[in-house]
């Protein structure tokens, strides 16, 4: 069973084939040069190259992340399945970002485990940040704690977890833990006194490897949808939308 894994949430961007959960090839995009001018090519490459015919489904980051990048994507894949009449799966950049940070598959941590809050990431510039949590359990359960929202820099520096909309309230205790990830760190950190792990910088990242894995897990539980169901999660309006909205309620 072939995934093509295409994540497309910033740059430079990666492309995978995989077999199941075996990695059969992958290609970084050129960072210099937009993936609407590199995607397609790469792709064709790689499947040229691989010889293992047609996909059976395509994995892909439908946000948040660049508006830019997600569209170009996101339209390749729904464009490749619609050619070859297979399925998509979405899947969620923030926790492919929490799924790599940890090391394994969220949800498969070991009981007892002192497992931290884990907290993507991401820069979503006008002083924001797209950001979620996951709550990990000593079961070796995780749960999604707070889905994917933008909320003020300067606020979730201050309070990283308290910043968040969360479906329930979670006590802060000085024996809580968060461990913080993803490429929003390059601006945004929170500051010193919280009980907060950094993860390694190699990792802040998204790559196409947790793509891959994600989409395999949906894919087996029959998230699968066609072309004209897949929907982007931009979370938040761009820039041009809200003032084009704005320009509309004043006139």
């Amino acid at each position: 069973m072939l995934n093509l894994a295409i994540e497309c949430s910033g740059l430079p961007g990666s492309i995978a084939l995989y077999d199941e959960n075996c990695p059969i090839s992958m290609r970084i995009l050129p960072e210099n040069v937009g993936s609407v001018q590199t995607l397609a090519v790469t792709i064709d490459t790689l499947l040229s190259e691989s010889n293992h015919g047609v996909p059976h489904w395509i994995s892909v980051t439908v946000g948040p992340g660049s508006f830019t990048s997600l569209r170009v994507g996101v339209a390749t894949a729904k464009m490749l399945a619609l050619a070859w009449q297979i399925p998509l799966v979405g899947v969620d950049t923030l926790q492919a970002l929490a799924w790599q940070a940890c090391g394994k598959p969220l949800g498969q941590t070991q009981p007892g485990e002192n497992q931290p809050i884990v907290m993507p990431v991401i820069n979503a510039f006008r002083k924001q940040v797209f950001v979620a949590a996951w709550q990990l359990q000593a079961t070796g359960d995780a749960r999604l704690l707070a889905p994917s929202q933008v909320v003020d820099a300067d606020r979730w520096i201050e309070q990283p977890l308290g910043a968040l909309q969360t479906a329930e309230r979670v006590p802060e205790s000085s024996s809580l833990r968060l461990l913080v990830t993803g490429p929003g760190l390059a601006n945004y950190q929170p500051i010193a006194g919280h009980a907060v792990t950094i993860a390694p910088q190699s990792v802040w990242l998204p790559r196409v490897q947790e793509v891959a894995w994600l989409g395999l897990e949906s894919f087996r539980q029959g998230q699968g949808v066609d072309a004209g169901q897949l929907q982007l999660n931009y979370v938040r309006a761009s820039a041009a939308e809200e003032q084009a909205r704005a320009s509309r309620q004043g006139s």
